[in-house]
C-alpha cells in the first residue's frame, strides 16, 4: 500500500476503514456519543471538559470526575483512549451506564447518547 501511495501527490494518505469512520465524523462536524472530552493520567479516564447542553452534563458529570467502568463490566483502567472513545459512543439514542469516582466515591449514571458538535474553532480573538 505504501508503494502505491508513493506514486501519488504528497498530500495523498491511505486511511484504514476501521479509522474512516471516526475520519468522517470530524468531517461531518458532528458525532454520536455522551458529550465530555477526557485524558488518561497514570491509567485512569479523567474528564476535561463537559459539553455544555449534551447528555453527559444532563446525566450529572462534571469536570474532574474520573471515568473507571462502562456498563457495568468493562474497566476504563489502563485502557488505550480509542477504545474508551470507541465505548462512549454510539447510536444515538442508545443509553450506556458509565461508572465514575467523584470525591474518592464511587458512582454510576446512564447516559443517553445525543449528537455531539465538533468545534473546529475553539476560541476566537478581535484583534483591535
Amino acid at each position: 500500500m505504501e508503494e502505491l501511495l508513493g506514486n501519488l501527490d504528497p498530500h495523498s494518505v491511505y486511511i484504514p476503514p476501521a479509522d474512516l469512520k471516526d475520519f468522517n465524523e470530524e468531517l461531518m462536524g458532528n458525532f454520536q456519543g455522551i458529550g465530555v472530552e477526557f485524558q488518561q493520567f497514570h491509567d485512569t479516564v479523567h474528564v476535561l471538559n463537559v459539553i455544555k447542553g449534551g447528555p453527559s452534563e444532563k446525566a450529572g458529570l462534571k469536570v474532574g470526575d474520573r471515568l473507571v467502568k462502562v456498563n457495568d463490566s468493562i474497566s476504563l483502567v489502563k485502557i488505550d483512549p480509542d477504545q474508551v472513545r470507541k465505548y462512549l459512543r454510539g447510536p444515538g439514542g442508545s443509553q450506556v451506564k458509565v461508572g465514575f469516582l467523584r470525591n474518592g466515591k464511587l458512582s454510576a449514571v446512564n447516559i443517553t447518547r445525543g449528537t455531539i458538535p465538533v468545534s473546529s474553532i475553539d476560541a476566537a480573538y478581535i484583534v483591535s
